[in-house]
């Protein structure tokens, strides 16, 4: 974790200004800088851009890996620790030449390499080894960390908000004293399935940072009803009153396993500090900028901090604002506002006229901005006149500026961007819209049910020979120290050698795969609705394929015939690295050179020999087909539970293979089917194909 540390080094001379101490430190920062390129930077592209590995980075990096990848979140770190390395160079005399060029090329990787123009985000990473997937289901980490690190505009940063509303589902936080006043709530780290210990978890000071990084793109009430959602949830209705820790009661898995650890403790301060009351120092510059993000509603607050004051009061269209500090490291203010009306009767500093500007590229809702000196205190009043601001008025004439995305609206003495179609559910100007809700109604309609071809028609089942293809036994699937190429030849961390676990808490995790139950059937397995597969009682009696060298990336069987529907008896691996994309395709071509394709993707229909997903309604959704699945020990067939059944994600003692149905086109001749590998980490396996001939 030198990266934070380093973070929190370089902001702390942001807030002190203390030259003595940049000098005493400058050799370590030099010495990390160059640990972090010789170690972690990843040239991507024909123009070799940079993107960083992440090697331990952050907090949740207990079982999280990329493989030699380049990752968002420490990318974004060391776009910023080089962009402030080159300030301090500038600062203390230096050459800040190495620094500058170095944060403008990751920037441009990561806009290269990283940026999903059509979701308005970064993704999570890019593989570096097999196809060099791109990864899109990014982390809450990918998300604030970047928006921390400046990196995005703020056009970038209003995308990434909106897309991270539509891209997570809220977890709303209820229950007896809670305010009903909003749609408090909070957030899962990820997406990912299935459960791994520090991948998916409910944790506070990773919603305290996403709401840090709302407020930065100028979200402010989703911001702090996150924010409050979190306090609530850990605080005031945990186990352990007035706790700052690290989980909490709202985590599906673990609850509050993690409370005694401290880790929401910074952040939570710079959330309140600079989101809050947008208390930004940079004595580095001298300048000290507060760009207050309070609730709409509120009409009076007060910040009382060791080097920054600031004390809020409004009286109908009349504001009041104190900024006070401690010495004398910031000479100069620069104060934005949320515009409250559409013009402005007055501004004053210190009982004087002062003079204001419109921000140019506020996003969401207009900004006044003002810059003054700062001694000890300033006291800004301003009067605010005409109508509130509304973003239904039209829209500026053609050529009075552009940006993809985005449209230029005045009203009155402001102009601002707002997004088109405007998918913000809040800005920082009008209380926000019910996100939960809407999230919640989601979570309802997002409902798995079972297989409908088990309750369909009679199968009529024509099942494929494929002991020519098969090339292991399913019980070989994991195995110390089998998959070792191709690796990533740089210092990284990575899936243990076995094929399963991760690497820090479960690096010796060995599944056991047992296939007794199906070896004991005589050489056919057989299903409730009568749909039935050939598998052999011995030897290999599975062809595996995937990007490890230990087989082949892709096998292809000849098919003869016609049919409605192919099913396949599979199983293998995946992981929470690979979740939410392509793990493998299901190919089927005819013979008139038209084809059939099935992706294999985590969750949605490939699932892990050894486990079953967990799912519920927030942290681990899964909308859609639930797939029938055959425990290989005792060849008893089940649709996985869901819910609060204590079967909803069982560790399967023995493993368990997986029916996949792929839809054919009845009309045409067949020819052959292939499954390909697509992912990194994953194995795919077929144990038999039955292709369904009924008319």
């Amino acid at each position: 974790m030198n990266l934070v540390f380093i973070d929190a080094l370089l902001r702390h001379l942001l807030w002190t200004g203390d030259k003595a101490l940049a000098r005493a430190v400058w050799p370590v920062l030099e010495r990390h800088l160059a640990w972090e390129r010789r170690l972690f930077r990843r040239p991507f592209g024909a123009d070799q851009l940079p993107l960083y590995d992440a090697y331990a980075a952050i907090w949740a990096s207990d079982d999280l890996y990329y493989n030699g990848g380049g990752a968002t979140h420490t990318s974004a770190y060391n776009a910023w620790h080089n962009t402030m390395a080159a300030r301090i160079a500038t600062w203390l005399g230096k050459d800040a030449t190495a620094y500058t060029t170095e944060a403008a090329a990751i920037r441009r990787a990561m806009r290269t390499h990283l940026w999903m123009p059509q979701q308005g985000a970064f993704a999570e990473y890019r593989d570096a080894l097999g196809a060099q997937l791109l990864h899109p289901h990014y982390a809450l980490w990918s998300f604030y960390h970047t928006i921390d690190a400046q990196v995005p505009t703020p056009f970038e940063a209003a995308r990434m908000a909106a897309a991270l509303d539509r891209d997570r589902r809220a977890i709303p936080v209820r229950g007896p004293g809670v305010p009903g006043d909003r749609p408090y709530r909070v957030l899962p780290t990820t997406d990912w399935m299935p459960y791994s210990w520090s991948i998916n978890n409910v944790v506070m000071g990773e919603n305290l940072h996403t709401a840090l990084a709302y407020w930065q793109a100028g979200r402010s009430e989703t911001a702090f009803e996150i924010t409050k959602g979190a306090l609530l949830a850990s605080l005031y209705m945990g186990i352990s009153p007035g706790n700052i820790g690290t989980m909490n009661y709202l985590d599906v898995y673990r609850r509050e396993a993690q409370r005694d650890f401290a880790d929401g403790a910074g952040v939570m301060a710079r959330t309140l500090v600079e989101g809050l009351f947008g208390v930004q120092p940079d004595a580095l510059s001298g300048v000290l900028t507060v760009r207050p993000g309070l609730p709409h509603a509120w009409d009076h607050a007060s910040l009382a901090h060791p080097d920054v004051n600031v004390a809020y009061r409004r009286h109908g269209q009349r504001e009041r604002w104190t900024i006070g500090q401690a010495g004398q490291r910031f000479p100069q203010l620069a104060f934005e506002l949320p515009a409250r009306a559409a013009n402005v009767v007055a501004v004053r500093v210190n009982g004087k006229p002062a003079r204001w500007r419109n921000v140019d590229d506020a996003v969401g809702a207009p900004r006044l901005r003002i810059d003054t000196p700062l001694g000890a205190s300033a006291a800004i009043e301003i009067v605010w006149g005409g109508a509130t601001i509304d973003a239904r008025v039209a829209r500026l004439k053609a050529g009075a500026g552009a940006q993809e995305g985005f449209t230029r609206y005045r009203q009155g003495a402001f102009a601002w961007w707002q997004q088109v179609p405007d998918a913000v559910a809040s800005t920082a100007s009008a209380p926000a819209q019910t996100v939960a809700s809407s999230a919640t109604v989601a979570a309802a309609q997002c409902v798995a049910s079972g297989p409908s071809w088990l309750d369909g028609a009679p199968v009529q089942a024509r099942t494929v020979d494929l002991t020519p293809w098969f090339n292991d036994e399913v019980t070989q699937l994991f195995k110390p120290g089998k998959y070792v190429t191709p690796r990533s030849p740089y210092a990284t961390l990575a899936l243990p050698a076995q094929g399963a676990g991760a690497w820090a808490g479960h690096v010796q995790e060995l599944p056991e795969i047992d296939d007794a139950g199906v070896r004991a059937l005589g050489g056919t397995l057989t299903l409730p609705n009568g749909l039935h597969f050939a598998t052999p009682p011995a030897g290999a009696n599975i062809m595996f394929t995937s990007q490890w060298d230990n087989y082949p990336r892709q096998v292809t069987v000849p098919l003869q015939g016609q049919a409605r529907r192919a099913f396949l008896l599979m199983a293998g691996s995946t992981n929470h690295m690979q979740s939410r994309i392509d793990n493998g395709v299901i190919e089927v071509t005819y013979r008139d050179g038209a084809s059939t394709r099935l992706a294999l993707r985590n969750p949605d229909n490939w699932w892990p020999i050894e486990q079953d997903y967990l799912i519920d309604d927030f942290q681990f959704p899964f909308c859609g087909q639930l797939p029938l699945r055959v425990d290989l020990k005792t060849a008893r067939a089940q649709v996985p539970a869901t819910g609060k059944h204590p079967a909803n994600g069982r560790r399967i003692a023995g493993g368990a293979a997986t029916v996949i149905d792929v839809p054919l086109d009845p009309a045409r001749q067949l020819q052959s089917i292939t499954v390909r590998a697509l992912a990194n980490d994953v194995v795919l396996g077929v144990m038999g194909v039955t292709l369904d001939s009924a008319q």
